[in-house]
């Protein structure tokens, strides 16, 4: 899906555009932001060419082993940023290509993009009261990809306290596969916060044709922002250790519990059992070897013996706070 939008800053006027009306050198007050979604890579190619971009610039862009970073050549500015977001309670990250161009700014993806989708429904307000430059595009840019990051961050606080609420509960395997997906998905979210971060401070930092020097200070914000982020989602991660380990401790709290009820019904049954085995041998006669045996008495006697024993235990095990 291909989405083509003709600033213009002179009259403050915007319409959609097609393709192949974008000329390379366009009235000086032109400006163009297109948005190509799971676009073939020839249609990405052809504007590009079209726009006498550098042949190294395209081969990054195309490069789907390139790692991610800022590029600056003499034609244009090139960055990658990730969009990372839980969907249906799975991880899911979206590379955007940006192309900075002297008329243009080109946004490439292969599937949805939310933050993108968002700024399509908010640019206008922007471009008609705020927007002196076309860098207002690169704010909004850093603007809705923080807020985005913000959501997912949210989202996942929200799947911890849900791990958190079934620590105290009746718990089952599955946790710590959840838990492991959550560790799994914040050091990845780190990683890119951090990549963006890096890249945002590149465009408020670096002189370039491609970013007016008005915008590069909101953008300097957006990079604070996103700082904070990074320390929030190491937080995170922290915060979903230490609900493990808790949960750990208190797996082992409970297994104690019970170990301690198996040791004190093997105290009753130790000495009843030791009784049990020893009037339960035969060794000859009952009045040569055994007299206990020839008792008219005797298994009132054994059964005596047996509530003393029980009794003593239950007595010293209350007195020592065993329960």
């Amino acid at each position: 899906m291909t989405f083509a939008i003709e600033f213009d800053f002179n009259t403050k006027q915007e319409r959609p555009v097609a393709l192949d009306e974008i000329a390379a050198k366009p009235a000086s007050d032109l400006y163009y932001w297109i948005d190509l979604e799971g676009e073939p890579e020839a249609t990405t190619r052809g504007f590009l060419e079209r726009m006498n971009t550098d042949q190294l610039a395209l081969e990054l862009l195309f490069d789907e082993e390139a790692p991610p970073r800022f590029n600056l050549f003499s034609s244009c500015l090139h960055f990658t940023l990730k969009e990372a977001r839980v969907v249906n309670d799975d991880w899911l990250t979206v590379p955007v290509q940006v192309v900075l161009g002297p008329h243009f700014m080109l946004t490439s993806h292969p599937a949805r993009v939310e933050f993108l989708a968002d700024m399509k429904q908010t640019y206008r307000e922007d471009f008609h009261e705020h927007s002196h430059s076309p860098g207002f595009l690169l704010f909004e840019l850093a603007d809705h990809l923080t807020h985005g990051y913000r959501l997912t961050l949210n989202r996942i606080s929200e799947m911890i306290e849900d791990i958190q609420s079934q620590i105290l509960g009746e718990t089952e395997g599955e946790m710590f596969r959840e838990v492991y997906d959550l560790l799994r998905w914040l050091l990845e979210y780190r990683k890119i916060i951090i990549s963006t971060r890096e890249i945002v401070h590149e465009l408020a930092m670096r002189k370039s044709p491609y970013v007016s020097q008005t915008t590069q200070p909101f953008l300097e914000i957006k990079g604070v922002l996103l700082d904070r982020l990074s320390a929030d989602v190491t937080t995170e991660r922290e915060v979903l250790s230490e609900s493990l380990n808790l949960y750990m401790g208190i797996m082992s709290h409970r297994t104690n519990q019970v170990v301690t009820k198996l040791t004190m019904v093997s105290m009753f049954f130790l000495p009843l059992s030791f009784l049990a085995a020893l009037y339960g041998m035969n060794f000859g006669s009952p009045d040569s070897t055994m007299p206990e045996i020839g008792w008219k008495y005797g298994y009132v006697f054994f059964w005596c013996v047996a509530v003393a024993i029980v009794g003593f235990l239950l007595y010293w095990m209350r007195r020592n706070k065993w329960f």
